[in-house]
């Protein structure tokens, strides 16, 4: 049964101390690694597990392209 009128229950992080936060970091750590080695065996794109990349890359072109765009912010930046 779902209630469509309550509100999503937020968590608020700041309130962990840092140990519970560790523990949080190494557990999504370890599921997102699993997540983009199972991508990347069904020959998915590693990044977002949706695209599939081009022939002889590892991300799709949508990913390859927002990495292309972080890296000239970070240059541009960098100046």
């Amino acid at each position: 049964m779902y209630c469509t009128e309550a509100e999503p229950v937020g968590i608020d992080w700041s309130e962990l101390d840092e140990k519970k936060q560790k523990h949080r970091r190494e557990i999504v750590k370890k599921s997102q690694r699993r997540r983009r080695a199972k991508a990347r065996k069904t020959g998915m794109c590693s990044q977002c597990c949706k695209g599939i990349p081009e022939k002889g890359r590892k991300t799709c072109p949508a990913c390859l392209e927002k990495a292309r765009e972080r890296m000239r912010r970070v240059r541009k930046t960098s100046i």
